[in-house]
């Protein structure tokens, strides 16, 4: 089974949640911390801002939300518990639906502009629905990156585009030696003996490497969007 694919998107829409707040308070940076409640009704988050004087005239100012608590103020950022005034199943970014098929968001600022997320999605398959489900609900999908966590015993963390860290190395060699280049600037025998492995083991590096990134490219090409015309206060 492949890893899990991590996708960097950006979602567009007034249905989102708090983009509205984002819109009212001046140089707001907004990170969803946690979606609690049966009906995701709220969710807490952590806000920076050059007033918090102003981040929380803005919080009851706005009538989509009940109700809100501080519930920590660190030096640069504050964190709030936000009970929406109604259910916001459509509101969140990640559909129950995708939930139970393993996607697991991650990451999530939010900005007047809309969501800027990172999510793990069980396969390509289920991030091209995903960007349907988001296009049939008038919200914009725009890929930003799609990554892979390593297979490679030696390596850590993410890759773009699914590479290993030895396939990376191997990329990258091949393009600054001019491997690629027309005519090619060097063999895949000099770039072999380079890395100390054998000529057949340089090749089957790159044409993986080669073919992950074709892979994204066409994912990314797929899902690209389309136009679409503590004391609580209430």
């Amino acid at each position: 089974m492949n890893p899990d694919l991590s996708a960097e998107f950006r979602l567009s829409s007034s249905s989102l949640a708090l983009t509205g707040l984002a819109a009212s308070i001046p140089n707001a940076r907004i990170k969803l911390d946690e979606v609690v409640g049966v009906d995701h009704s709220v969710l807490l988050c952590w806000i920076e801002a050059e007033s918090y004087d102003t981040v929380e005239a803005a919080l009851d100012a706005k009538a989509s939300i009940a109700a809100w608590t501080l519930l920590e103020a660190a030096t640069k950022r504050r964190l709030y518990r936000l009970r929406m005034a109604e259910p916001i199943e459509v509101q969140v970014a990640i559909p129950e639906e995708f939930i139970k098929r393993g996607t697991t968001p991650i990451h999530a600022m939010i900005t007047r502009d809309g969501w800027l997320m990172r999510a793990r999605f069980p396969d390509r398959t289920t991030l091209t629905e995903y960007r349907e489900a988001c296009h049939q609900r008038g919200i914009s999908f725009t890929l930003e990156g799609l990554y892979q966590p390593t297979t490679d015993p030696e390596g850590e963390g993410l890759s773009l585009a699914g590479l290993t860290p030895k396939q990376r190395e191997a990329l990258l060699l091949a393009y600054e030696e001019g491997y690629y280049d027309l005519p090619r600037g060097t063999k895949l025998t000099d770039l072999s003996d380079r890395l100390g492995i054998s000529r057949r083991s340089m090749s089957d590096r790159l044409r993986r490497a080669e073919r992950e990134i074709v892979a994204t490219a066409i994912t990314n090409e797929r899902i690209a969007p389309r136009n679409t015309n503590s004391t609580d206060h209430q």
